[in-house]
């Protein structure tokens, strides 16, 4: 059986990782063939805000005996930290997509929902580091490692 939703498979979310500003986020949910009250929408949020920043009706773009994908496509307009889970309502209920233990999707209000960043797309490499490889060393990791 195909996962609801899995933010590191091109088939559900493209492009993989952080994304520029003003490029194209496609994202793809399967959902059991169940009967909905409405089209399940993508809700995003800026991280430290409680409004929707954007939200977005899918359209129903394919179905066959496992269930129906719903597709819709987002375009960041400004650097940010983005969070985004998904929503349909289904009988009196509203039901939420949010982040299971693997990443993959479940109906679970009390789950997290999916982080996406947002960089500048003007933004340079320093001619510096262009061609380097840089390490980021965590201290207190060592400390807190429990090794001798």
């Amino acid at each position: 059986m195909m996962p609801i939703y899995d933010s590191c498979h091109h088939a559900y979310k493209t492009p993989f990782g952080a994304v520029a500003t003003g490029q194209e986020v496609r994202f793809h949910i399967c959902l059991p063939k169940l009967q909905l009250d409405t089209g399940p929408v993508l809700k995003i949020y800026r991280m430290d805000d409680t409004e929707a920043l954007s939200i977005i009706q899918m359209r129903l773009t394919g179905s066959d005996y496992t269930g129906n994908v719903y597709s819709c496509e987002f375009y960041p307009g400004k650097a940010a930290l983005l969070s985004y889970y998904f929503e349909f309502a289904c009988g009196d209920q509203i039901l939420r997509i949010k982040k299971g233990g693997s990443g993959t999707g479940i109906i679970d209000d009390n789950a997290q929902p999916w982080q996406m960043t947002v960089y500048d797309s003007n933004m340079q490499a320093p001619s510096f580091l262009q061609e380097g490889v840089m390490y980021h060393i965590f201290p207190d990791r060592f400390c807190n490692s429990g090794a001798a």
